[in-house]
């Protein structure tokens, strides 16, 4: 595929790359994030953990890798879309395939279930030192 630019020519590749996109389905839409970052939990007992992340004017998409399959294609998106006058809503999205051998991979962090609670505690002032939260988390 060729594009002119001023009289430049620009080649785009596109073989490698479009065989390894997959297309996104729309699991659901959420009025929060972490409703969104549970609902990966609750989809699958697989482990996901932040991959990377990209932003437009109106978009912001979080990416979440499957890490408990060897060489997974599995990925879940939370697309944040913030639309004037349209209250934000969170898009979870799922693609790819996951790899054919399963691993053993430990959770770490945070419980996403007790996020919002452990955030709420520290907006109160609540857990000044990072061995507070810690306790809270592994209740």
């Amino acid at each position: 595929m060729e594009y002119e630019f001023e009289e430049a020519i620009e080649t785009s590749q596109t073989g490698d790359r479009a065989a390894i996109t997959h297309a996104c389905s729309t699991v659901s839409v959420f009025d929060t994030f972490n409703a969104a970052r549970t609902a990966i939990i609750d989809q699958s007992d697989n482990i996901y953990t932040y991959e990377t992340r990209y932003e437009t004017d109106r978009i912001l998409t979080r990416v979440y890798r499957c890490r408990s399959h060897e060489r997974s294609e599995h990925r879940f998106k939370v697309k944040e879309l913030r639309y004037q006058g349209v209250p934000t809503t969170y898009q979870l999205e799922d693609s790819g395939q996951h790899g054919a051998i399963g691993i053993s991979v430990q959770r770490r962090g945070i419980k996403p279930l007790l996020v919002e609670e452990i955030d709420s505690l520290l907006r109160v002032g609540w857990g000044s030192s990072p061995a507070s939260v810690y306790s809270v988390a592994q209740i």
